[in-house]
């Protein structure tokens, strides 16, 4: 719904009315300037709220979603019965792109759930880790940390050959994604123990595309390793994480080649086309 332009015209001649029955101050000083230049804004929104049209009022009423992510780190707060808890999922290093990756970057992700009131970390922290791409599940299972600082290596591999590790101390979880997870495990459902030290290694089609990336972290435990907490206090906390798109396309301009360097980090470029107005 728009508008006319009579009720625009209508609008204006209300306010120029409203400043003349309003006049001028008979004499000048700070004081009555401050309270004139005042009144005369509430004149004009008066008028403009008079006749507003439609549209306007839809605008300021209406609810709009707006959707982002961290890009490289978000904190996220919730609650754990009476506690405040604050998830913060850090990527390091803070920009990763197709090309970083396919230079053999393997990006670490960090989780700490911390007190809200003291930045504390929890102890004993369980953690499900869901990671989605485009509706497809990647990674799904469950991890622990002693010192509530969990640290994940992601090493991108789109084929996953890796091998399982011969080490004792190791085991390798293959899931219906396709990714293996490396890692000491806990004795009691077998969570995947990672530290600022000693990450656990995940292996497989994780950041081997660009684009958004979805966390879904859910607090198992907290306090201790036994300590699970109840259904329906365990918290699920969603974020959104960005693999930014590289591309290079050469343009000419006076006669010269120029390289030019775009990074999506929301969707896969395709093309790029330069359009030269004078």
């Amino acid at each position: 719904m728009a508008c006319t332009k009579n009720a625009y015209f209508t609008g204006w001649k209300i306010a120029l009315i409203l400043i003349k029955m309003l006049g001028k101050p008979s004499h000048s000083s700070r004081k009555s300037d401050h309270y004139y230049v005042n009144s005369l804004l509430i004149c004009c929104i008066i008028a403009i709220l008079v006749v507003q049209p439609p549209s306007l009022v839809a605008l300021w009423t209406e609810k709009y979603d707006a959707y982002g992510d961290g890009l490289a780190q978000e904190q996220i707060s919730s609650s754990l019965g009476n506690r405040k808890a604050d998830l913060l999922i850090k990527m390091t290093p803070s920009v990763v792109t197709n090309e970083t990756l396919q230079k053999g970057q393997n990006p670490l992700m960090e989780f700490r759930l911390s007190d809200s009131n003291t930045d504390q970390s929890f102890s004993h922290v369980t953690y499900y880790i869901t990671m989605e791409k485009d509706g497809k599940v990647l990674l799904s299972n469950w991890f622990h940390a002693h010192d509530g600082n969990l640290v994940l290596k992601i090493r991108p591999n789109p084929q996953n050959n890796a091998s399982g590790s011969s080490n004792s101390t190791d085991n390798t979880s293959t899931k219906p994604s396709k990714v293996s997870i490396k890692g000491q495990q806990e004795p009691l459902i077998g969570s995947y123990i990672g530290t600022v030290k000693n990450p656990v290694i995940v292996i497989g089609p994780v950041f081997s595309n660009s684009g958004l990336y979805h966390f879904k972290v859910r607090i198992a435990t907290v306090d201790s390793d036994t300590g699970v907490l109840p259904a329906d206090q365990q918290r699920t906390y969603d974020s959104w994480f960005s693999i930014g798109n590289a591309i290079y396309q050469k343009i000419y301009m006076d006669g010269k080649e120029l390289p030019i360097k775009l990074v999506s980090y929301y969707d896969i470029l395709m093309t790029l086309a330069l359009i030269i107005r004078i």
